[in-house]
């Protein structure tokens, strides 16, 4: 190397991207934009190949492992990798409730959709005493609104002078 960073062209689908460096091509992962079969060639060669085979690329791979923890909701039914709650977190608190309420399982290492029915006994359980805390607590946010805001109605009913 003559001290610049090395640098790859991304083909996706039929298109091709960059020069880029491996940041730039880990933020393009970040963002979704590398759905499985992309292939990378480095500037100055003229083969592609896969980038799990780009020692500097390999952590960006689909298929591969993420190193996030202990999977909260089990193993992945297809590969056994760790399915993770992947639904969209909008802030607290309306983001707990939107992850709880329409929660989205997605599997660490082959990216498939998990459906709830297809979790094992103990995730599915997870999962759904989430939802009824999540609609619990909306019951109970809805019940002291709506008293709030009828009780100097209801204070005038009662004690009329």
């Amino acid at each position: 190397m003559d001290g610049t960073a090395q640098q790859w062209y991304v083909a996706v689908g039929g298109q091709t991207s960059g020069p880029a460096t491996a940041e730039q091509i880990g933020a393009w992962a970040r963002e979704g934009r590398l759905p499985p079969g992309w292939l990378v060639c480095e500037v100055g060669q003229s083969q592609w190949q896969a980038p799990e085979s780009v020692p500097a690329l390999a952590y960006l791979v689909v298929g591969a492992p993420l190193a996030r923890g202990p999977a909260p909701f089990g193993a992945c039914p297809h590969c056994g990798g760790g399915v993770r709650n992947v639904a969209p977190v909008y802030g607290w608190p309306w983001g707990f409730w939107q992850r709880a309420l329409k929660a989205q399982f997605q599997c660490d290492q082959c990216r498939r959709d998990i459906p709830l029915a297809q979790l094992d006994r103990k995730a599915r359980e997870a999962a759904l005493r989430a939802r009824k805390i999540g609609w619990s607590s909306w019951a109970i946010i809805v019940f002291f609104v709506f008293a709030a805001i009828a009780s100097p109605f209801l204070m005038m009913l009662l004690y009329k002078p």
